[in-house]
């Protein structure tokens, strides 16, 4: 008799036995997915464990019992490039418009490796519409992006391996522990079931990868929770570990503390720092502008353009011209010496008490040392001198005010000149 034809790839995702007994009609259904055969679809009742020790494992099937098809793919994490400074993501000119012309429009950024850029703005400015583009799941309707070098619209499904999204909903299975959910994330990400639980160092390999998520968010202890019994700040660690648990070299995360607390959000920005310490590269889109100070690099958009992108203290001297200096005396009110006349020093630009002001200063480098010299000159004692650093949310109302003052402007000039030509 001939040798009956091997299995199919799919039936050989288990050791091989007999036949499983068809699901009961009662049994709620379980999630399935084409990305993964054999991902776990509801929560195992209890996880394979090693043989215990002075008891004997069951013998390897034979080469006739088990084809070669059985033999467990290698978990091989992906490589990122961690090179710092490289541009991970690149558009110019990016376009896109829905039906009611609501959008982003002439778009041009850089998202350089290794570093966590914020996207901030209010609702409706356009954040998610660009974290959907660089994601591929929208097209440019005019310009170009490139992300990690590929087009994303174009890009095929192992590019989206390559990236981590938490989006700002929930999409993870209440019914199913933290672990659980994680391990059914993880094997839609690349590290199939059976590399989990497959005996061998690629299994040990990808469970340890699961475990070190689980303790960069801090959700050890609870892994065996059941996600609706979790608490909202342990729901959203899950799904940061879930964006990242494959290891991504870009991660996208669209409004991560939104609806959370203060302290929460203090420790979820402690994580996403810890990401970027380890290599990874962040665009992170957020409404509360104070989270800007958090960011390596921030790109601030209003009604879908960016108006204007650079480190934090490089947008406080674009909304006020420079930097602010507040100058404090004891005795004599600073605001009668010249100090217009300093090199590096503009203009009072705050009177705060009888005897304190705030000046704005051009050229930092060595502005403290002549202002001293000046009162020394005119026979005063050292003023206190302290840099005031603006909070971003009076940066944002800067920047915002002085971009729309100069649309309307823009649309003035063009209204005359549509004037004069009907005239001519």
């Amino acid at each position: 008799m001939s040798d009956p034809a091997p299995p199919d790839r799919d039936a050989n995702l288990a050791t091989p036995g007999p036949p499983a007994a068809p699901p009961s009609p009662d049994a709620p259904d379980a999630p399935t997915t084409s990305a993964t055969a054999g991902a776990p679809s509801a929560e195992p009742s209890q996880t394979p464990e090693p043989p215990a020790s002075g008891t004997s494992a069951a013998p390897a099937p034979s080469a006739d019992e088990a084809p070669a098809t059985v033999a467990s793919d290698p978990y091989v994490p992906p490589a990122p490039d961690r090179r710092r400074g490289d541009s991970v993501v690149h558009a110019s000119g990016l376009t896109h418009r829905y039906d009611d012309e609501h959008g982003i429009t002439d778009v041009d950024l850089d998202v350089p490796a290794g570093r966590i850029l914020g996207v901030v703005g209010p609702s409706g400015s356009g954040k998610t519409t660009l974290a959907r583009l660089v994601l591929g799941l929208l097209p440019a309707h005019d310009g170009t992006i490139e992300v990690l070098g590929v087009d994303p619209w174009k890009a095929d499904r192992h590019y989206h391996t390559r990236l981590g999204y938490l989006t700002q909903g929930n999409a993870l299975d209440p019914e199913l522990s933290l672990r659980h959910n994680l391990d059914f994330i993880a094997s839609l990400q690349g590290l199939p079931w059976r590399a989990r639980w497959w005996p061998g160092k690629d299994a040990k390999r990808a469970r340890q990868r699961i475990d070190d998520v689980l303790e960069l968010v801090g959700l050890t202890g609870e892994q065996k929770t059941r996600l609706r019994r979790a608490s909202g700040g342990e729901q959203r660690r899950l799904a940061i570990a879930a964006a990242i648990v494959h290891d991504p070299e870009l991660l996208i995360l669209d409004e991560p503390t939104a609806g959370i607390d203060p302290v929460l959000r203090a420790q979820l920005w402690e994580h996403l720092t810890n990401l970027r310490d380890e290599g990874h590269t962040l665009l992170i889109t957020t409404q509360y502008v104070t989270e800007a100070d958090l960011c390596d690099e921030v790109a601030l958009m209003v009604d879908g353009r960016i108006i204007r992108v650079d480190e934090p203290d490089g947008l406080r001297r674009a909304a006020y011209g420079g930097d602010l200096l507040d100058i404090e005396h004891e005795s004599v009110d600073p605001g009668r010496i010249d100090l217009e006349d300093v090199d590096g020093v503009e203009a009072m630009q705050e009177r705060l008490g009888p005897r304190r002001v705030r000046y704005l200063v051009s050229d930092r480098e060595g502005v403290q040392a002549r202002i001293s010299n000046l009162f020394d000159e005119n026979g005063k004692s050292a003023p206190v001198l302290s840099w005031h650093r603006p909070s971003f949310d009076d940066v944002f109302v800067e920047l915002v005010e002085a971009h729309r003052a100069e649309q309307a402007s823009d649309q003035e000039r063009a209204a005359d000149r549509e004037r004069e030509a009907a005239d001519a």
